[in-house]
C-alpha cells in the first residue's frame, strides 16, 4: 500500500502536469489502460526519482518508436509484401 507521502507527491505531480500542457497546443493527451501494478511501480519510480509522468512516458514512447523503427519488418509483413507483388505482377491469362 502507498504512503500517505507518496500519494500526496502523486497527487501534486499529476495536477502540476495537467495545468502546465493541457492548454498548450504542441501536446495531445494519450491514453490508454495498463495493469494497476504497472502503473503504480511507474508513479513511484518517478516520484522517487522527481521525475514527471508526462517526462518518462515522452522517453518510453520515444525509445519505443526508435527500438521498432530500426527493427527490420517481421517474416509475415516480407511474406504479405511479396505476395502482393507476385499477385500484382503475375500474366493474365
Amino acid at each position: 500500500m502507498l504512503s500517505v507521502q507518496i500519494e500526496k507527491a502523486l497527487i501534486q505531480e499529476f495536477e502540476l502536469e495537467l495545468n502546465g500542457k493541457n492548454c498548450n497546443p504542441n501536446y495531445s493527451q494519450i491514453t490508454g489502460l495498463t495493469p494497476k501494478s504497472l502503473a503504480q511501480s511507474f508513479r513511484v519510480y518517478c516520484v522517487e526519482n522527481e521525475i514527471q509522468l508526462t517526462e518518462a512516458l515522452e522517453i518510453a514512447i520515444q525509445e519505443f518508436l526508435d527500438k521498432r523503427q530500426n527493427q527490420p519488418s517481421s517474416p509475415l509483413a516480407y511474406f504479405l509484401f511479396f505476395f502482393a507483388i507476385s499477385f500484382t505482377f503475375a500474366p493474365r491469362q
